[in-house]
């Protein structure tokens, strides 16, 4: 009889490790469909006693993931929590965590665009999988009012120095004004006097030379 139970056992366990690998099988921010993990369901066979024991594995994943965060590890967590949103296919709440943590690295290192779109993309599926989520729903609410500011910083980074060096550029003109009138006018000046020596007929100095072309053709 305890032979036959440990067989059972492992048969039960070799289930949930073949259900397990093939979750990984969908990124956390595109996990399978109701239909598709219900085949695989099937296809399995898992037995409630598996989902309780997937459950129990997405919890401890959950709660490293939260012990990683209270030491800023958001690279440790973030595997944490992608790993328990593997787990859970159709649960929202890991996802928007997963979520924060994205954004949470992306500006710790200098608002990052990869991070951001990530967390995004995650917050957006969590809303998919539960329409009424309140925290994916502030969290893009945030994530806007935030992004807003940081463009409006960055683009006014942008806009100081072009004005400071259109102000200096004007300030220059300004100042050299007079030598950059005083160059036309030379410039007119010059025009002026070579067109009136022309007019008053005067000729240009030639001279006529005589070419003598005696003994270029033999010396006749």
């Amino acid at each position: 009889m305890p032979q036959a139970e440990n067989n059972k056992k492992e048969e039960n366990d070799d289930a949930l490790r073949r259900f397990i690998d093939r979750l990984e099988n969908w990124p956390e921010d595109e996990p399978p469909s109701p239909a598709e993990l219900r085949s695989l369901r099937r296809e399995i066979h898992l037995t409630e006693d598996d989902r309780d024991k997937l459950e129990l594995l997405a919890e401890n994943h959950i709660r490293r993931a939260r012990k990683a965060l209270e030491g800023s590890a958001y690279d440790q967590a973030a595997a944490e929590l992608a790993r328990a949103s593997q787990l859970r296919p159709m649960d929202a709440r890991p996802r928007v965590e997963l979520a924060e943590i994205y954004l949470q690295r992306s500006l710790e290192r200098g608002y990052g665009r990869n991070d951001r779109l990530r967390a995004l993309k995650l917050a957006h599926k969590a809303l998919e999988l539960n329409p009424g989520d309140m925290d994916a729903r502030q969290f893009l609410h945030d994530y806007r009012r935030m992004n807003a500011d940081f463009m409006a910083v960055k683009y006014r980074r942008l806009i100081i120095p072009a004005a400071i060096f259109t102000i200096l550029l004007t300030a220059m003109i300004w100042w050299q004004k007079d030598w950059v009138l005083n160059l036309f006018s030379t410039q007119t000046e010059v025009s002026v006097h070579s067109s009136t020596g022309q007019s008053d007929g005067i000729i240009p100095d030639t001279r006529n030379i005589d070419t003598s072309t005696t003994g270029i053709s033999g010396g006749n």
